[in-house]
């Protein structure tokens, strides 16, 4: 990702959000945490983002972060989308593996992600079961009435 990606890539998450403008708040916020290298190296054992890209239109993101709180082999698949318009042309699955060959190569053995209820619902289970994640756990009514907090993880290696 790049400075100029930031605001697109967050518009391109954010509409995946019942809270349009909470979710393009927080994504821009660690997008640009992520090319602050001085802020990123503060809190951060990982943290980059990718985008994907069609006719110089941003079309899709994914992440991968680690705090330095957590232990050194885990990693989180974070701020995960592809535009509503692009999705079923198999560009998730492209972006989802350059965030796990990456991870792989920086040692992580423990791939997390989470996702909400209503997300999950329209079709990122399927996606990350497709991709060999457990759904390990759950926050009830955590994003309102309904809409659970969905926690998932995937061992890459030993």
């Amino acid at each position: 990702m790049r400075k100029k990606d930031i605001g697109k890539a967050a518009k391109v998450f954010a509409e995946h959000s019942n809270d349009l403008g909470f979710a393009k708040k927080t994504a821009l916020k660690y997008f640009k945490t992520s090319l602050n290298a001085k802020e990123k190296k503060r809190d951060f054992t990982l943290l980059k983002y990718w985008v994907a890209e069609e006719n110089g239109q941003i079309i899709g993101v994914v992440g991968i972060w680690n705090l330095m709180a957590y232990p050194a082999n885990t990693a989180w698949l974070g701020y995960f989308a592809v535009s509503k318009t692009f999705q079923g042309r198999n560009i998730g699955s492209k972006l989802y593996k350059t965030a796990e060959t990456y991870a792989r190569k920086r040692g992580v053995t423990i791939f997390c992600v989470d996702t909400s209820q209503e997300e999950w619902d329209a079709g990122s289970g399927a996606f990350y079961r497709g991709k060999g994640f457990t759904k390990v756990g759950k926050i009830p009514h955590f994003w309102g009435k309904g809409d659970h907090q969905i926690y998932l993880h995937k061992r890459l290696g030993k």
